[in-house]
């Protein structure tokens, strides 16, 4: 329905878990929240941005 991968589901999840304290969620406080690299996050959220679902 919604169009988007297992781990960008994740990465969606993360962010609006670690954002109820701040605005700002770094990608590498992402990355530790999920044990993967920063960079797996920093490509998955450009194409989320890309495809419109971090708006």
């Amino acid at each position: 329905m919604l169009a988007i991968t297992g781990p960008r589901w994740a990465i969606l999840m993360a962010v609006t878990y670690l954002g109820r304290e701040k605005r700002v969620v770094p990608a590498n406080l992402v990355s530790r929240l999920m044990h993967v690299d920063s960079s797996f996050v920093m490509t998955h959220s450009k194409l989320l941005e890309k495809n419109g679902a971090a708006a």
